[in-house]
């Protein structure tokens, strides 16, 4: 296959996934063709005159050899559409991107892959519940995926970079356009343990259309989809819609009935989307023999007492995060989710500072 035709017709203007698949089915190798004779696709099933008018006025602007020596100087890898290498999970969704570029080393299809998804504007609540979430699943050798966006995307993909795992960012840009810009350094980050890809061809900016169709990759990519924190409204849900559409599973994270970042978990519950209490919860369902050697361990020690009774007995005064998990002797993350549970039941709150402390009713 000639790459240098390939990449310059996906960066035309108006070539969407659909309509550069049915060329690549049309022309296979010869894509050389394909560039030649392109004005005569207006009578083509997923063209029409108007697509073919602006595909055109996109062409002649086009310079083949820049696109494709800009493509050489990134180092940036490839997969196509009916390769080998090309992902077995997302070449079996509705509409599979028919390239991909990506930095990295991806997964293999026999490994575990696990998308942790949510609000941008994410509470403590919603990060300290995704960091638990991330890091216990990266430690067990599941590959956490999500969308390098804000909140909980970002605290998803260094929670797995923290537990020494791998993680994998799909991003709404080009490669060479880091969105959101503060997240230079996690980009670097997530290349150098698990992979950074896109659809996208570069140069191409975070404009807002672009995420809903970054979304199918996610869920595409993933065995499962777990919602951490997400309005009502929220882009999150259609990732959601994409993963239901693809015969995903979808988990949520129950979150205090007044809390708006919870209201779009909370109704997923309601609908009948799974609940997730505890990471072990997914480990039933995915990794029972770590589920198993979980439950064993767990019986042999003495943990907090999961009923929350020491817990709630510290915080009749207010107390730090850190020094809970000190007087307590339990790992941050595990204390995160007792933490987060008792708000959710309305029993404590957090107060600034990163503060907790029970709600004392009167009778």
């Amino acid at each position: 296959m000639d790459i240098k035709y390939l990449l310059a017709l996906h960066s035309l203007q108006g070539m969407t996934s659909l309509r550069l698949r049915r060329v690549l089915r049309e022309y296979g190798e010869d894509l050389a063709l394909a560039w030649e004779q392109l004005a005569d696709f207006a009578d083509r099933p997923d063209f029409s005159p108007s697509a073919v008018e602006e595909l055109m006025a996109a062409k002649a602007l086009c310079d083949v050899e820049r696109v494709y020596d800009k493509f050489l100087q990134s180092a940036a890898k490839l997969l196509i559409l009916g390769n080998e290498d090309y992902p077995e999970a997302l070449a079996s969704i509705y509409d599979p991107p028919p390239v991909i570029f990506y930095y990295g080393e991806l997964p293999a299809d026999d490994e575990l892959l696990l998308a942790v998804i949510g609000s941008r504007k994410a509470s403590d609540y919603g990060m300290q519940a995704a960091d638990y979430l991330a890091y216990n699943l990266a430690q067990e050798g599941v590959w956490v995926v999500s969308g390098m966006a804000r909140g909980i995307d970002s605290v998803a993909h260094r929670g797995a970079i923290k537990a020494g795992g791998k993680t994998l960012a799909v991003m709404g840009s080009g490669l060479d356009v880091i969105y959101p810009a503060e997240n230079r350094r996690l980009f670097h980050e997530i290349r150098e343990n698990g992979a950074v890809l896109t659809e996208f061809p570069f140069g191409t900016g975070p404009f807002a259309y672009n995420f809903p169709q970054r979304n199918r990759i996610i869920s595409g990519l993933s065995r499962g989809v777990i919602v951490v924190e997400a309005g009502v409204k929220s882009g999150t849900l259609i990732t959601v819609d994409c993963a239901l559409e693809q015969g995903r599973d979808v988990y949520a994270i129950p979150g205090a009935i007044n809390a708006p970042l919870s209201a779009g978990t909370n109704r997923l519950i309601k609908q009948g989307c799974t609940i997730i209490t505890s990471v072990d919860d997914l480990f039933a369902e995915y990794l029972p023999d770590i589920y198993q050697k979980r439950t064993k361990k767990s019986k042999t020690t003495t943990p907090v007492n999961e009923s929350g009774s020491e817990l709630l007995q510290l915080l009749n005064d207010p107390q730090h995060f850190d020094a809970l998990a000190q007087r307590l002797n339990i790992q941050p993350q595990k204390l995160a989710t007792l933490l987060s549970i008792w708000e959710a039941r309305g029993e404590i709150r957090r107060l600034p500072g990163n503060f907790y402390q029970r709600i004392i009713r009167q009778l």
